[in-house]
C-alpha cells in the first residue's frame, strides 16, 4: 500500500524526473481496503485502479491471497502493464516459518529473477502525472475491518459448495449433502496463530454435541501433507482435518482471512460466518447452534 501510495505522491511532484522510477516490484500484495465478510467479494483499495507505473508482482503459491490476484490484477492492468511469477511450493519469502524446499530455492534465485524483472519494467514509460483515484478513498476502521468477534448471520450466498477433499490418512470426504444436520466448516492454516488459539475451543464445541446431529470438519488452506501431520503430533484436533493442497476450495467458498468459519444449518443453507477466531464453546454460541439442531 505505501508503495502505490508512494508513487503516486511522487507523480503529483513538480520536479520529478521519469528516469528515476522504472516502476515497482510487489511480494504478493495485500491491497485489500478491508477484510470483507464471509461471502462478501474482495474490496480494494482505490489506488489499484489508479496506478498507472509498470509492476511486477511475485505471488507466493500458497499464500492465502492466491486465488484473489486475477481480481486484483483486472484493476491494476487497467492503465499499466503488470507482469506476475508465481512461486508455487512458497507460503511467504519472508516469512520465518516457511522452511520448504520451494521456499529456499526461491529465495536464492532472487538476484536473477530481480534483474530479469526490472528489465521488464525498463521497457515501459513512467507516466509523471498521477491518475485521478476512482470515487472516494476507502479508509478502514477496526470498528468496519470485515474481521468478527462473534458469531455472524452470513451475508453472501447461502446455498454452501461441494467439494471432494482428503484427510491425511488419503481418504476422500465429500461434502455434498448438508441437510438433517448443523455443520460448522472451519478453514485454517498451521503458520495462523488466531487459528492455533481457537482450536481447543472447537475440540469443547464438538463434545458438546456430541451424540447430536453435529459435524465439525476442518480444510487446511494449502500447506503440505506432512506439515500438518507434524503440527497434528503436537497439538490435539478432534474433528477431520481435509487437504485443500491447492487452495481452490477455500477461493471457491470466498475465503479471504484465516480462520474463517461457516455454519450450516439442517435445511442446507449457511446461516453463520465468522472470519476471525472465537470463542467456540462460548454459552452464546452453543445456544445459536442448538437453535440449528432439527426438532425431534
Amino acid at each position: 500500500m505505501p508503495v502505490l501510495r508512494g508513487i503516486r505522491a511522487w507523480q503529483g511532484r513538480a520536479d520529478n524526473r521519469a528516469d528515476r522510477l522504472l516502476g515497482a516490484i510487489l511480494f504478493s500484495p495485500n491491497l485489500f481496503a478491508r477484510i470483507p465478510r464471509l461471502g462478501e467479494p474482495p474490496v480494494f483499495l482505490p489506488v489499484t485502479a489508479a496506478t498507472s507505473v509498470p509492476l511486477f508482482i511475485f505471488q507466493a503459491g500458497r499464500n492465502g491471497n492466491r486465488w484473489h490476484l486475477p481480481a486484483l490484477l483486472e484493476r491494476l492492468e487497467r492503465h499499466a502493464p503488470v507482469y506476475v511469477r508465481h512461486l508455487p511450493g512458497v507460503t511467504s519469502l519472508f516469512y520465518d516459518g516457511d522452511t520448504s524446499a520451494e521456499t529456499r530455492m526461491a529465495r536464492a534465485a532472487l538476484p536473477t529473477r530481480f534483474e530479469q524483472a526490472i528489465e521488464r519494467l525498463r521497457d515501459h514509460p513512467v507516466p509523471k502525472t498521477a491518475l485521478p483515484l476512482p470515487g472516494q478513498p476507502v479508509q478502514a476502521s477496526v470498528q468496519d475491518s470485515g474481521l468478527d468477534d462473534r458469531l455472524r448471520p452470513y451475508r453472501g450466498r447461502v446455498r454452501p459448495s461441494p467439494f471432494t477433499l482428503p484427510d491425511l490418512t488419503g481418504r476422500a470426504w465429500t461434502l455434498d449433502d448438508y441437510r438433517g444436520r448443523v455443520t460448522v466448516l472451519n478453514f485454517w492454516a498451521t503458520w495462523c496463530p488466531p487459528c492455533v488459539e481457537e482450536i481447543p475451543s472447537l475440540n469443547r464445541l464438538r463434545q458438546a454435541f456430541a451424540g447430536r446431529p453435529f459435524r465439525l470438519i476442518s480444510v487446511n488452506y494449502a500447506e503440505p501433507p506432512e506439515r500438518v501431520r507434524a503440527f497434528l503430533e503436537k497439538v490435539q484436533v478432534d474433528f477431520p482435518v481435509l487437504l485443500d493442497t491447492d487452495g481452490r476450495t477455500a477461493a471457491r467458498w470466498q475465503v479471504v482471512a484465516f480462520p474463517s468459519t461457516f455454519v450450516i444449518a439442517p435445511d442446507g443453507t449457511i446461516r453463520y460466518g465468522v472470519n476471525a477466531a472465537i470463542a467456540w464453546d462460548d454459552p452464546d454460541v452453543i445456544r445459536a447452534l442448538e437453535a440449528l439442531l432439527p426438532k425431534p
